[in-house]
């Protein structure tokens, strides 16, 4: 998925898939504000590293698409 609403890749989607898309992403945050990964860790450092990554780029997707 194209995660700005301008990006010139978007009309290539169905508007109502980009949607459901948009909603599985916000319905990802976890309990403590976050979001997280489906990948094996191996160990907690690098875990709360991509934690912190995918938080603030689910948190700008969600934002450049109007639904903070």
């Amino acid at each position: 998925m194209c995660a700005r609403p301008d990006h010139a890749g978007r009309r290539l989607f169905d508007p109502d898939a980009v949607e459901r898309q948009l909603d599985e992403l916000a319905a990802g945050q976890q309990p403590d504000g976050g979001w997280t990964f489906n990948w094996l860790d191996w160990n907690p450092a690098v875990t709360w590293e991509w934690r912190g990554r995918l938080t603030v780029d689910a948190l700008r997707t969600l934002a450049a698409n109007h639904r903070l």
